[in-house]
């Protein structure tokens, strides 16, 4: 892959020779300069053109190279009637394309502005189609503060869910145990509590990236090196151990996060269901499991 290609400016330079095309965006991570961006970084870009047709085929993008892969599989048109596809060429970085009508642009114009508060950056407006537009604040992702609701919804779902871990751990369910480990308490419920915790450390000024890709580089050092213990790989046993120090770190940041904006915190409800955990643990131990049925 050659890196050192700018397909902004190729993009752009192609899209002025093409009467079709009437606007070039450059949008999100590329755009927004309070996003890390590197050499593996995507090219997010939104083209508005006064006719579809020629983008319901792969025939425009051979301008920008050679097809590696492309999603969707085969050109289509999304629900809302726009083009465009997610593209890995053999010798450029990945390009995101969006291809929209100039006369959907013109409508969002006169209907307060055309927004993309994650970032953009106008790299070709033949007729002054964005004059208008609503400047990015890049804050769109930004990690909003929980409701009480909404924290105690998620510590109680946290406390829930780990019960079948230790169920499908001691009926050696082990596929369903590091769905539940992996999927639902690490990344959606520890995760949000992580997102949570980075928030409240920022003012609520932070965007952790999709799925907590740069978690690491914002959370505190020592805090992330005990994240790291919660993983474990194919051994039962050391799943059983990820499954308490998850907990663990769970309970460490989320009591943190009650304690400092004011929420109660179920202490009684951690200890009861850890309690139930350890007696399913031992219960698995001890032999008992298989003299009855599953439930």
């Amino acid at each position: 892959m050659n890196t050192t290609r700018d397909m902004a400016a190729e993009v752009t330079t192609w899209a002025a020779g093409n009467e079709n095309v009437q606007v070039v965006l450059l949008t999100s991570s590329r755009a927004n300069p309070r996003a890390p961006v590197d050499i593996l970084s995507d090219y997010d870009i939104e083209l508005y053109v006064e006719d579809l047709q020629p983008f319901l085929d792969d025939g425009w993008l051979n301008a920008l190279g050679e097809i590696i892969i492309r999603e969707p599989a085969f050109p289509q048109t999304s629900e809302d009637g726009n083009a465009g596809c997610m593209v890995i060429f053999a010798d450029a970085p990945r390009i995101d394309f969006g291809v929209e009508l100039t006369s959907e642009l013109k409508r969002v114009q006169q209907e307060g502005g055309y927004e993309r508060d994650i970032g953009y950056r106008v790299l070709l407006d033949k007729d002054r189609l964005m004059e208008g537009s609503v400047p990015p604040t890049n804050s769109e992702f930004d990690t909003s503060q929980p409701t009480q609701a909404e924290f105690s919804e998620t510590v109680n779902t946290f406390w829930w869910d780990i019960t079948y871990v230790a169920k499908c751990l001691v009926r050696d369910e082990f596929y369903f145990a590091k769905h539940m480990l992996d999927v639902s308490l690490h990344h959606d419920l520890l995760g949000k509590v992580i997102s949570w915790h980075i928030g409240m450390d920022s003012n609520w000024k932070s965007n952790p990236g999709v799925n907590g890709r740069w978690f690491k580089r914002q959370i505190d050092p020592g805090v992330w090196a005990d994240i790291e213990t919660t993983f474990a790989g194919a051994d039962p046993q050391d799943n059983w151990r990820a499954m308490y120090q998850t907990a663990k770190v769970f309970s460490r940041l989320a009591t943190e996060i009650a304690s400092r904006l004011g929420y109660p915190y179920p202490e009684k409800l951690e200890c009861d269901v850890t309690r139930y955990l350890k007696d399913i643990q031992e219960l698995g131990e001890s032999g008992a499991l298989n003299a009855a049925p599953a439930v």
